[in-house]
């Protein structure tokens, strides 16, 4: 099966709106939901452009995260323009018409609820929140439509649960589960979310 058969097809990128938030904290249940928020908004046009305070730097290059490599090399080679946007709470209402609620995970107990919401994410446009990023949501109006905790014994139940009612409305031909491992060895760069909700 030829590898277009298996991604999305995603339209040309005609702008980016950058955004390079202003977080202090490396909190990775801010990245889920930002991400996937990324994920919602680009679905009616790839535009969102996110860039994580992660320093990284080549010798002989002056870029301060690799998000910035990159956007230099579509500009370059592409000409798209690029406005730059980074105001978290002006971004949700920029674009808050592009998603229908959020759906909380447990983020202390039963960790594989993150993966559950971020399915949700993609099946019925549903940021996946945790209880510490909350606020985001209900300062912004934003409903809850769903909370996952207190449903499930274990993380064995929550992944059976999402076989037999998140399965059979899922895309079969792509897949991903991130590390629930918190907090000993737990996968910090969230970069994939909004692919996936997509």
């Amino acid at each position: 099966m030829p590898l277009v058969d298996i991604f999305p097809r995603i339209p040309r990128v005609e702008r980016l709106v950058v955004c390079t938030p202003e977080i202090t904290r490396d909190d990775p249940d801010f990245w889920i939901w930002f991400r996937s928020f990324q994920g919602l908004v680009n679905r009616v046009a790839p535009e969102l452009y996110l860039m994580r305070p992660f320093p990284w730097e080549r010798e002989g290059e002056g870029y301060s995260f690799r998000e910035e490599h990159w956007l230099e090399y579509y500009r370059e080679s592409f000409g798209i323009p690029a406005e730059s946007a980074n105001d978290v709470d002006a971004l949700i209402e920029r674009y808050r018409h592009r998603i229908d609620g959020y759906v909380l995970y447990d983020n202390q107990e039963i960790i594989q609820t993150q993966n559950l919401a971020i399915t949700m994410a993609g099946l019925d446009r549903l940021l996946p929140i945790a209880p510490n990023q909350e606020s985001w949501m209900t300062r912004h109006g934003i409903p809850k439509r769903d909370d996952l905790r207190g449903r499930f014994s274990g993380d064995e139940d929550a992944a059976e649960w999402a076989i037999e009612n998140l399965w059979p409305r899922s895309y079969r031909r792509l897949y991903a589960n991130f590390c629930v491992h918190r907090p000993y060895w737990y996968a910090m760069n969230h970069s994939l979310e909004d692919f996936i909700v997509y």
